[in-house]
C-alpha cells in the first residue's frame, strides 16, 4: 500500500477540483477531518492497519463534491474504486473505506468502531471553540447551492442539529462532549 502515493493524490485533487463556493466541504474540512481521525484513532488505541484505513477513508470522505454537490458519499467511493488500487490497495482495503465514507452519510448509523471513529471526525468540530465559524461556513455554503433561504432561522436549525446528534466514541463523548453542550446553550440564548 503507497499510503502517501494515495495521500498526496487526494490532497492535491481536492485544492485543484473543488468548487470555490464550498466554504464548508472544502480542504480545510477535510483536513481538520483527517487530523481529528487520527487524534481519535489514538485515544481509541486502533491498530495501525487500521489507523492507516481511517486517515484514507477521512482523506477521501468528501472527495466527490469535486463532481457532485449531490450524492457526494458514493462519488467519493467511486473516486477510491478508481485510484486506490493504484496505489497497492486490496478490494478488501478499498471496502473497508469505502464504508467507512458511507458511514459519514446522514442519517449516520455507524456499524462498528471506525465507523464510529470517522463519524466522530467529521463532525468533531461541534464541541469545539470553532463551531461557530464552521457552522457559519456551512450556512453560506448551503445558501449558495441553494438549499437554504436566506432568511431561514439558522440558530434554530443549528439547535435541532445538536440536539439531535451524538458523539460515539468514548474519547469524543470526553474530550467533545460538554463543549457541545456549552455551544448549544450558546445557542439556544441567542434564541
Amino acid at each position: 500500500m503507497n499510503f502517501e502515493g494515495a495521500t498526496q493524490f487526494i490532497l492535491q485533487k481536492l485544492e485543484n477540483e473543488l468548487p470555490k463556493n464550498l466554504t464548508y466541504h472544502n480542504l480545510a474540512h477535510t483536513q481538520e477531518v483527517w487530523q481529528a481521525a487520527i487524534r481519535i484513532g489514538k485515544d481509541e488505541n486502533i491498530s495501525d492497519d487500521d489507523m492507516k484505513l481511517l486517515q484514507i477513508a477521512a482523506l477521501y470522505h468528501d472527495s466527490g463534491w469535486t463532481f457532485s454537490d449531490t450524492e457526494h458519499e458514493m462519488m467519493s467511493c467511486e473516486i477510491a474504486l478508481k485510484h486506490l488500487p493504484g496505489f497497492g490497495f486490496t478490494p478488501e482495503e478499498i471496502e473497508t473505506v469505502c464504508k467507512l465514507i458511507m458511514a459519514t452519510r446522514l442519517p449516520w448509523s455507524p456499524e462498528n468502531h471506525l465507523q464510529e471513529i470517522i463519524v466522530d471526525a467529521d463532525l468533531d468540530y461541534l464541541g469545539t471553540d470553532r463551531f461557530f465559524p464552521r457552522a457559519d461556513a456551512l450556512r453560506q455554503e448551503l445558501i449558495s447551492l441553494g438549499r437554504l433561504p436566506e432568511d431561514a432561522n439558522w440558530n434554530k436549525l443549528q439547535i435541532k442539529f445538536l440536539e439531535t446528534h451524538k458523539y460515539y466514541t468514548a474519547s469524543s463523548i470526553k474530550s467533545r462532549g460538554q463543549k457541545k453542550d456549552e455551544n448549544l446553550q450558546q445557542l439556544k440564548k441567542s434564541l
